[in-house]
């Protein structure tokens, strides 16, 4: 929704842009109310890359996860050993402390054992052992502003 000095602004569309034709004066406010769902998206299946992942979005804010916010992530920065449980429940919460204050997301997912070797099993050998874990996301505006780290947007949601 939109309004200007309070008063509601008809014909904003979600994913469009809105414009306000008006004579402006000093001191006039706008407020834009958005849906802060979050929301996983999947990209177009020409992506190749992108197959089998989603990416979050809070509102008009696109979410990823840096390395040094997961609790079973060790130093070598490898983010590959994740997956998200699409069928899960996204959380919320404003955390003061985490880069200046921002809202940060935690999705329940799974993460793989680590592989030292480029081929470490026989194409006949079970899958990996995967454990539960929960995923936390930040703002994609907000990622590489502390030390340097691995992140990524669209996040496996099955093993390719």
């Amino acid at each position: 929704t939109v309004k200007v000095n309070g008063k509601p602004l008809d014909g904003a569309k979600r994913g469009e842009y809105f414009a306000i034709r008006r004579r402006w004066s000093a001191n006039d406010k706008i407020e834009l109310s958005f849906d802060m769902t979050t929301h996983l998206l999947k990209a177009n299946p020409a992506v190749a890359d992108d197959r089998g992942r989603v990416a979050f979005q809070r509102g008009p804010v696109v979410f990823c996860m840096e390395h040094l916010d997961q609790p079973n992530q060790s130093d070598d920065k490898d983010l590959t050993r994740y997956r998200v449980n699409i069928a899960a429940k996204t959380t919320s919460q404003f955390d003061p402390h985490l880069l200046d204050g921002v809202i940060a997301l935690e999705h329940p997912g799974y993460i793989g054992s680590a592989h030292p070797n480029l081929y470490y099993s026989s194409a006949t050998a079970e899958k990996a052992q995967e454990s539960p874990t929960t995923v936390k996301l930040i703002p994609y505006y907000a990622w590489a502003n502390r030390d340097p780290a691995a992140m990524q947007v669209w996040i496996p949601y099955e093993r390719t």
